[in-house]
């Protein structure tokens, strides 16, 4: 049994996305473990838990990756600061021991509309340069 959009009990408040602490997320993937998930795919929706899934990918052994921008939580990148974010993710790829599969969830949302379809179409573009430049899935939403 597989996992392939394993959230890890986050919760997406307005712009933010709430992970659980380590001690909850080492049990949550324990159980999965037990419960016979022989991989379990962690999807990414944002800054935080692009990080926080990539580390714990590197824990579990039966654990892989997504990291990117879900189109919902693209908050924290329109103060400018998406530079900053996309050369800190691929010194992620970059690192041999990586376990990230994809790069997403990413897509584009004009339903919701919380940010520009100019700024939507800008971040996709840049996930999607990564995608091929690391020989990636992307993961859409």
């Amino acid at each position: 049994m597989s996992d392939t959009n394993c959230y890890l009990g986050s919760a997406i408040f307005g712009d933010h996305c709430v992970l659980p602490d380590d001690i909850m997320t080492r049990e949550i993937l324990r159980f999965k473990t037990k419960k016979n998930f022989k991989i379990i795919i962690g999807t990414a929706v944002d800054f935080s838990s692009s990080i926080k899934l990539n580390k714990f990918s590197n824990i579990f052994v039966n654990m892989y990756c997504t990291v990117g921008y879900n189109p919902v939580n693209l908050g924290e990148l329109t103060n400018g600061c998406d530079n900053d974010f996309f050369s800190l993710l691929e010194s992620h790829l970059l690192e041999k021991s990586n376990k990230i599969v994809a790069i997403g969830e990413c897509g584009l949302n004009y339903e919701k509309m919380k940010y520009s379809k100019n700024f939507q179409i800008m971040i996709f573009k840049k996930q999607i340069e990564l995608a091929i430049k690391y020989h990636k899935v992307l993961y859409l939403c």
